[in-house]
């Protein structure tokens, strides 16, 4: 008698865990339309001898549910933005430091006035860059703030 209990709880267990089989086809009509079925009446029969077969198999899930899955949410796109952001204003930053290099190594060689224009066109950059990091700057403590729970709570 145990056997016989044993051996519907393996045959229970295995229809539990088994696999889901299903066959599709794809062909294409005269005018060139793609179309898929699972149903070989759908087929015309002029179309089945050069018919794409396609099984699928689908076995039981044994992962977390769509719901519980990793879904980028408002606080991770937020997040990716401001590495982008971060990541452009470190370009922007080594970028004025060449340019402040170069320009320091051609103090002596493009003459007084020239050299005055061009470090007043880099001071606007900076002030731009500067006006850019302070955004950035409030991007991030506006991130830091959803992200700190309410202490009154």
């Amino acid at each position: 008698m145990k056997l016989f209990y044993a051996l519907i709880i393996c045959f229970l267990y295995i229809l539990s865990a088994s696999s889901v089989f299903a066959e599709y086809y794809h062909y294409i009509d005269k005018d060139g339309i793609k179309y898929y079925t699972d149903d070989i009446s759908e087929v015309p029969e002029d179309q089945r001898p050069d018919l794409s077969v396609y099984q699928s198999i689908q076995t039981s899930p044994e992962e977390k549910p769509p719901e519980e899955k990793d879904i980028e949410t408002k606080d991770t796109i937020m997040l990716k933005s401001i590495e982008i952001k971060k990541g452009e204003i470190d370009n922007e930053y080594e970028a004025l430091v060449k340019k402040r290099q170069a320009l320091t190594k051609q103090k002596k060689t493009i003459g007084e006035k020239k050299y005055n224009e061009l470090a007043t066109q880099f001071n606007i950059e900076i002030k731009q860059y500067q006006e850019k990091k302070e955004a950035y700057e409030k991007l991030v403590e506006q991130y830091n703030k959803q992200m700190i729970p309410s202490e009154k709570n």
